[in-house]
């Protein structure tokens, strides 16, 4: 029977403690690969690994797009948030301003969907 968590830190299945070492000989590009590539998903090299070798699922968020991604949706919400603003002022809406960023948004939902498609495989 697998023994409970004692310290944090220690994070298993069901709080068992993981008290075995794989040892693996790496170079040192490989293991500066290792450590970005876990950093890039914003966790320990130790969890990277892990993932990787027990359940072939390796994260592969990339911080520069989705900071790109959340950047462009923020300037469609403050597209629309001015829209709103002049229509509760009562002046004239135009149709095509609203069409462009219906455009825009329908391109990011349609970048972000081929992003999933990519990452999957």
């Amino acid at each position: 029977m697998a023994q409970k968590k004692k310290r944090p830190g220690q994070s298993g299945e069901l709080g068992s403690i993981r008290d075995r070492q794989l040892h693996i000989r790496v170079s040192d590009e490989e293991l500066k690969q290792l450590e970005d590539k876990a950093t890039s998903q914003r966790t320990s090299t130790a969890k990277y690994c892990r993932d990787a070798l027990l359940y072939e699922k390796v994260h592969k968020a990339n911080i520069k797009e989705q900071t790109e991604l959340l950047n462009q949706l923020n300037k469609i919400g403050v597209n629309l948030n001015q829209i709103a603003h002049r229509i509760n002022k009562g002046e004239l809406f135009i149709v095509e301003e609203f069409q462009d960023i219906l455009k825009a948004f329908k391109a990011l939902k349609k970048s972000q969907h081929t992003r999933e498609l990519n990452n999957d495989n």
